[in-house]
Order: C-alpha cells, then structure tokens, then sequence
C-alpha cells in the first residue's frame, strides 16, 4: 500500500508539474519578450573583365649611325621621333594600347621590355605620367602611377630612347614591349 501511495503521490507532483510547465510556456507565448528589427539593402554590381588591346608597335624606322661620335635617338610617348647627331628614314611609331572597361575602374599599367633592342646604350622606356603629357625614363621596367578611367577606354603610350655610337653593330635591334594592367 505504501508504494502504490507513493505511486501516486509521485504521478500526481510530476502531473502538477507538467501543468505548471505548460502554464508558463502559454504565459511566454500571449506576453512575448520586446524586440526592435530592422532591414539592409543588398546589392552587387558585376561587370566585364578588363581587356587590354595592342594598337600599334613602336618603330623607330631606319636610323642611320654616325660616322664618329654618338647620336641620341627619342621616340616621345607621343610618336615624334628626335634623332640628333644622325639621319633618320622611314616612319616612327610609338606604342599604343586601348584599355577597355567602365568608367571609374582605377587602373594601374606596368611594362617590361625585353630583347635585344635593350641592350642598346642607354636604352630607357619613355612614358607620361599623371595629367602632364612630358615623357618620363623608366628604364627597361617600370609603372605608371594609378589612372581612374574617366571614359571606357584609355589609351597607354609609350615611347623610348637610347644612343648609337659610332662603333654600334650595324643590323636589326629588336624586342618586345609587355604591358600589364592590374585594376580595381
């Protein structure tokens, strides 16, 4: 008798319990605690990848050496060619390469020159920099500070130097000019 006492005493505690439980969810559920919400916009723009085109090779022509001392050749970013101290031929080029992509997008163009045309005495990329159109030397390597595209094409020139000297082989000095934009 004792254990069926305690049997439903022990119903009875875990019964009243339970009520109690369930009491206090449906106390939590009608009087649900404060909250404050608020909503953020989401958006992504995607746009085409950059492309980079070459428009034109830059060619010095024909430079004829002099027959003593040096003479110093310039090709400007521009396409003009100087050549003091010799004669010249022919139809000189600077390099030129269209950059494509949507206004805003900041650019940041580098170059390296490779070939045997570096090799030529004081050899040096020539290239403007910021809103001055003067050339700057940079050597065989070399980047020009940051460009935000006010348009969807830039175009990057380039021109170069060096001096032929009397004694300089006489033959064909080439190489190649590589420009890489990185951009954001």
């Amino acid at each position: 008798m004792t254990t069926l006492r305690n049997f439903i005493i022990g119903t009875a505690s875990a019964l009243a319990l339970a009520t109690l439980s369930t009491a206090a969810q449906a106390q939590v559920a009608q009087n649900p605690a404060p909250t404050a919400t608020a909503d953020a916009q989401m958006s992504v723009t995607i746009q085409s990848p950059l492309t980079l085109a070459k428009t034109s090779d830059l060619a010095f022509g024909r430079l004829i050496k002099p027959s003593t001392g040096t003479a110093q050749a310039t090709l400007s970013s521009a396409g003009t060619l100087t050549y003091e101290g010799g004669a010249k031929t022919g139809t000189p080029t600077a390099a030129a390469f269209t950059v494509t992509s949507v206004p805003g997008t900041v650019i940041t163009p580098s170059f390296t020159a490779t070939g045997g045309i570096i090799g030529l005495t004081g050899f040096a990329i020539l290239q403007p920099t910021g809103a001055s159109s003067a050339d700057v030397a940079a050597g065989a390597t070399g980047a020009r500070p940051a460009i935000t595209m006010a348009n969807t094409t830039e175009v990057l020139r380039y021109g170069a130097q060096f001096t032929v000297a009397a004694e300089t082989a006489p033959g064909v000095y080439s190489g190649n000019l590589n420009v890489v934009v990185s951009y954001q």
